[in-house]
This record gives structure tokens, C-alpha cells and sequence, in this order.
């Protein structure tokens, strides 16, 4: 952000063909779904893997609301608008916002996996337990 502006408009350079790893969230949305779908019939696991379908959906959110409209009018920021710092900050502040819904979608889908396989740990426990011993 202390950045001048030619200086930003060169470092922005570096992001030219990054909008091909946008494929990468569209996966991690579609991923997260079926997973929901998968351990739907578990409380917690479900809630966790529901909750990272939503943060991933809200980072496609905060893209297309803030950070896509600021590449279009900067044509990825090789044109300088007239407003080009107010972009600037709506850009930088969607992708440090995205940063954060990432993380906690990592998080919901991790701790989704983990309790789930606690359960099935404990259900398979249950059932060791219980089974009949012949001799």
C-alpha cells in the first residue's frame, strides 16, 4: 500500500495468469460439497464441511463483487484509472479478506475430516466392544 504508483502497477505485473488458478477454488467449492454431502448423516462433520462450502462460496463472492471489477477497469492493472489507489485498496483489502475465509475454510474442512474419523474410530470401537466373544 506504501507503494507509488508506477511502482504498484510493475508489481502487479507479477499476478499475469493467475486468473487460470481461479479453477483451483471452483475444485475446492465442488470438493466441499460432496464432502457435506458425504457426512451428512454426521452432526458435527457435516456443520464443519457445510461451513467450508460457504467460506470457499464467500471468497468467489468477495472476488466478483470487489476484486474483478478493479481488473477490469485497470484491464488487469496494465491501464491507470483516474481512481486508481481507491482500487487499489478495494483490491488489496478483498484479497486480504479472502486470505481470512481461506484459512477458516481450511480450518472447517480439516476439523469436518477430523471428526469424522474420530467418530468412525469410536463407532468401530463400539462395535469391537459389543460383539460376542466364542470362547
Amino acid at each position: 500500500m506504501q507503494l507509488g504508483r508506477d511502482e504498484y502497477f510493475v508489481v502487479q505485473s507479477i499476478y499475469r495468469g493467475w486468473a487460470l488458478l481461479g479453477i483451483v477454488l471452483f475444485a475446492a467449492l465442488i470438493f466441499d460439497f460432496l464432502l457435506a454431502l458425504a457426512c451428512r448423516r454426521q452432526r458435527w462433520p457435516f456443520r464443519f464441511a457445510l461451513s467450508g462450502f460457504l467460506l470457499v462460496a464467500a471468497t468467489l463472492v468477495v472476488f466478483f463483487v470487489w476484486t474483478f471489477p478493479a481488473n477490469q477497469v485497470t484491464a488487469n492493472w496494465t491501464v491507470v484509472p483516474d481512481d486508481w489507489e481507491a482500487l487499489r485498496r478495494r483490491w488489496e483489502y478483498a484479497h486480504a479478506t479472502n486470505a481470512v475465509l481461506t484459512l477458516f475454510a481450511l480450518i472447517a474442512v480439516t476439523l469436518s475430516v477430523v471428526s469424522a474419523s474420530q467418530a468412525g474410530q469410536r463407532k468401530g470401537r463400539n462395535r469391537d466392544h459389543t460383539s460376542v466373544d466364542p470362547a
